[in-house]
C-alpha cells in the first residue's frame, strides 16, 4: 500500500513537471526555431489601438499553443505516437496518407470532388486568361498556362483509405475543358506527371510539390512549345537532403530528409542584383547567354523549382510570385 501511494505521488510530480518545464523555459526566454510557413502567434497585448483587449485570453490561447518552449520535440513526439497507433495526427495542415506520405490537406476537398468551383467561376478564370492570351499576342509574346496539379491528384493511391471520392470532374478538368475551348496555350502537368509516375516518383513522399524529376518534365512540355533546349529527365544524380515542407507541420523535431535529384545544366546564370521584395511578393531575375529570348514567369509555390530549370535556358528569366 505504501509503494503504491509512493508511485501516485511521484505520477503526480511527474505529471506536474512536464506542465512546469515548458512555462518555465518559456519565461526564461526559450525560444522554438520556427519551421512552419507561416508566422507565430505574438504574445497579445492588454490595451490595442486605445481599448481593452477584449480578446486577450483566445490571443493568449493562441500564443501559448504557437510557443510553448519545446513545443516542436513534445508535437513531433505526440504525432509519432498516434501515426504509429491510428495513422493520424492532432493537426489539419496535412493528411497522412499511405506508405507514411504526407499530403497537404487544403487539396482534400478537390480530391474528394466537393466544393468545386462553379461554372461561372470557370468560365470566368479561362476568359480572362484568354483575353491575356490576346494581348500579349499583340505585343508579339506568346503565353503558356500550367495547371499545377495537387499531389492527390497524381497519386490518388496514397490517400488513406478512410477518405472517399464522389462521382464527378474536378476543377482542373474543368478549367482544362474551358481553356482548349478557348484556344489557350497550356500544358497539362497533370497528364504528363501521372504517365510518367510509372517511371520514376515525380513527387515529394513529404512535400505537396513536384520533385525535380516532375519539374524537369513539365519544363520539357513548354521547352518544346517555345523553342528550348529539352533535357533528359534521367541524367540525374542524387542526395539525401531534401526536407519536405509538410513534415514541417507534423514532425517539426524529426530528421526526415529525403532524396533530391540533381540535375547538371550545360550552361550557367547570373541573378541579376535588384531583387525586390515587396511583402509576400518576390521578384527574381537571372540571365544567361543561352539566347535572347526573355521569359517572365508567374507562379505559386510550384514555380520555384522551375527557376534553375529555365535560367539557363533563356537569355533573361524574371521570376516574380
Amino acid at each position: 500500500m505504501e509503494s503504491f501511494k509512493k508511485l501516485k505521488i511521484g505520477f503526480i510530480i511527474l505529471v506536474f513537471c512536464c506542465f512546469a518545464v515548458p512555462s518555465a523555459l518559456l519565461l526564461f526566454g526559450f525560444k522554438n526555431a520556427n519551421r512552419e510557413n507561416r508566422p507565430l502567434a505574438k504574445l497579445p497585448a492588454l490595451v490595442e489601438d486605445g481599448k481593452a483587449n477584449l480578446d486577450l485570453s483566445s490571443d493568449f490561447d493562441r500564443y501559448m499553443d504557437d510557443n510553448f518552449a519545446l513545443r516542436e520535440y513534445l508535437v513531433t513526439a505526440c504525432n509519432k505516437v498516434s501515426a504509429a497507433l491510428l495513422n493520424d495526427y492532432n493537426g489539419d495542415s496535412a493528411i497522412i496518407g499511405r506508405n507514411g506520405t504526407l499530403l497537404y490537406s487544403e487539396t482534400a476537398d478537390d480530391y474528394i470532388g466537393v466544393n468545386t468551383l462553379s461554372a461561372e467561376r470557370i468560365s470566368s478564370a479561362a476568359e480572362f486568361l484568354a483575353g491575356l492570351q490576346a494581348q500579349y499576342a499583340e505585343s508579339g509574346a506568346k503565353m503558356i498556362f500550367i495547371i499545377a496539379p495537387n499531389k492527390a491528384s497524381v497519386y490518388p493511391e496514397f490517400m488513406p483509405s478512410y477518405v472517399y471520392t464522389v462521382e464527378g470532374v474536378r476543377n482542373i478538368d474543368l478549367l482544362q475543358a474551358a481553356l482548349a475551348e478557348r484556344g489557350v496555350c497550356h500544358i497539362d502537368a497533370r497528364g504528363i506527371l501521372t504517365d510518367a509516375k510509372r517511371e520514376h516518383a515525380v513527387y515529394y513522399l513529404t512535400d505537396s510539390h513536384w520533385n525535380n524529376y516532375g519539374a524537369t518534365l513539365v519544363y520539357n512540355a513548354a521547352a518544346e512549345l517555345m523553342g528550348l533546349e529539352e533535357y533528359e529527365v534521367s541524367a540525374f544524380t542524387t542526395a539525401e537532403d531534401y526536407r519536405g515542407d509538410l513534415v514541417n507541420f507534423v514532425y517539426p523535431a524529426a530528421e526526415m530528409n529525403e532524396q533530391r535529384l540533381v540535375y547538371t545544366y550545360p550552361r550557367g546564370y547570373e541573378p541579376v542584383d535588384h531583387r525586390v521584395d515587396f511583402d509576400m511578393f518576390r521578384v527574381n531575375e537571372t540571365t544567361s547567354d543561352a539566347n535572347g529570348i526573355c521569359l517572365l514567369m508567374y507562379h505559386d509555390s510550384f514555380g520555384k523549382s522551375l527557376q534553375p530549370i529555365f535560367s539557363p535556358s533563356v537569355g533573361i528569366f524574371t521570376l516574380h510570385s
